[in-house]
């Protein structure tokens, strides 16, 4: 005999049961059922869209109004005056109106005088003397009152040549070198002696030639016996002459006696004016 278990009986599983045993049981295997549940609904995504706020715009800026030349001094008080004054700086400028946004006039040299004629915001109202151009100036750049002289520059120190000095202002190696010119030159006397130291020391006390006793007599093309000064010794009087007219006295010609030359070539040379014959020489002053 045989007893299902189930309503649905498959292949059962056999017990072995005793030999004596009168009944044999199928045992089925207990299936567990799983009920399927029913699919969850799939949800489609939800875009959300975010909205950005929209930039705020920038505000233009505003313009500042730029001075009119028509009335430039509408924005302004002027306190009237009249006063005298002058620059105090170099490379002042003036403008059209009592601030740098004005257009300038021009630039002022220092002591440029001038007169103060209104007061505003730290500016002055002026007026330029030389011209009478009106604007307006920085009060730090103006000083009330006359301007100063200027203080005038120095002028550079002239070295005087020698003058005539009794106590001596030459050598005796200068002295000898005219009295071996004038002992050629002169004709051997005192006085044609001196008279040729004379044409020197004047030259070298002149704006015209060198300012020595060498440069003088050295010039180029002033006296033809140059070539023989080292080859002569002066006389004794010719020596004391010189040095008398030199270190002593003085010239014994004016100071303009300048030139001389031998008296068998006249008295008539170019420009120069005659002024004396002295010995063997004719000597002549400039005009």
């Amino acid at each position: 005999m045989m007893l299902c278990l189930a309503t649905a009986c498959g292949p059962a599983s056999r017990v072995n049961a005793p030999e004596d045993a009168d009944i044999m049981v199928d045992i089925l295997p207990t299936e567990k059922l799983t009920v399927a549940e029913p699919p969850a609904a799939v949800l489609s995504p939800v875009l959300s869209t975010v909205t950005s706020p929209s930039p705020t715009a920038t505000p233009e800026p505003t313009a500042t109004p730029k001075p009119t030349d028509s009335d430039p001094l509408a924005a302004y008080t002027i306190i009237e005056m009249d006063k005298g004054g002058y620059i105090n700086k170099n490379g002042v400028n003036m403008r059209k109106g009592p601030s740098t946004r004005f257009e300038l006039i021009a630039t002022l040299d220092m002591y440029t005088p001038l007169r103060i004629t209104g007061e505003c915001d730290g500016w002055y109202r002026v007026r330029i003397v030389s011209d009478n151009s009106v604007g307006f100036i920085k009060k730090d750049f103006v000083t009330r009152g006359y301007a100063p002289e200027p203080t005038p520059k120095p002028k550079p120190t002239v070295t005087p040549k020698p003058s005539y000095n009794p106590s001596g202002n030459y050598t005796e190696e200068e002295v000898l070198l005219v009295a071996k010119l004038a002992y050629l030159e002169s004709g051997h006397t005192t006085k044609g002696f001196k008279a040729v130291a004379s044409v020197v020391l004047n030259r070298v006390l002149h704006k015209s030639f060198p300012n020595t006793i060498e440069g003088v007599i050295y010039a180029p093309g002033q006296f033809s016996v140059v070539g023989e000064l080292d080859s002569t010794t002066p006389s004794n009087g010719a020596i004391n002459a010189v040095r008398d007219v030199l270190n002593g006295n003085g010239p014994i010609l004016p100071k303009d006696v300048l030139n001389f030359r031998a008296a068998r070539l006249g008295r008539v040379w170019g420009n120069l004016e005659y002024y004396c014959t002295i010995a063997n020489n004719c000597y002549f002053r400039r005009k």
